[in-house]
């Protein structure tokens, strides 16, 4: 017979807050990053018409350091890993401080959902901006709510009024300043 535990034996989490990260990397860790229409159902496969920041590291479809080009710029090479912040764990691209950008034409529908995590306490700031040749947009800015306990910081913003328009889009991650 074999033996079974218990249901209430079930193994937790580890209680380090960065279990699978690498801190010698770097502090930032950007996930699930979308830019198309939003995925309804439930699906776990990102549209094919959708950016996923995940599949195109995966891919090798990006560039770094290219500036203006067309596509996903990175300033340095970006790593897929698993991570695990505040007993969430999620698919991430693990990425120094810093900022990183596309550069294309929005698709009707188009949402941008970005989520971030420092590697190790920090106070952490991540802002999105919207370029489109004449004017600069902030979508949005989150902001570490305790420094010592870190989670994730995730933005959402709709961008159906730039759709079919050739915009430059930046997520910065950086230290925040002092409130």
């Amino acid at each position: 017979m074999k033996h079974l535990r218990p249901v209430t034996a079930r193994r937790r989490p580890p209680k380090t807050p960065f279990a699978g990260t690498d801190p010698a990397f770097g502090l930032l860790v950007l996930v699930l990053v979308t830019l198309g229409p939003l995925a309804c159902g439930g699906s776990k496969e990102t549209p094919p018409e959708v950016l996923s920041l995940q599949r195109a590291v995966s891919s090798g479809d990006y560039s770094i350091g290219a500036g203006e080009v067309a596509g996903l710029d990175f300033s340095a090479e970006p790593r897929l890993k698993m991570v695990q912040t505040d007993y969430e764990r999620r698919p991430s691209v693990v990425l120094p401080p810093g900022t990183w950008s596309w550069t294309g034409v929005v698709p009707e529908g188009a949402h941008l959902q970005v989520g971030a995590s420092p590697t190790g306490p920090a106070d952490l700031r991540l802002t999105a901006t919207l370029h489109d040749g004449t004017t600069t947009e902030v979508l949005g800015v989150a902001r570490s709510e305790d420094p010592k306990r870190p989670t994730w910081l995730d933005l959402g913003a709709d961008l159906a009024e730039y759709a079919g328009r050739r915009v430059t889009l930046e997520v910065e991650a950086s230290p925040a300043a002092p409130a």
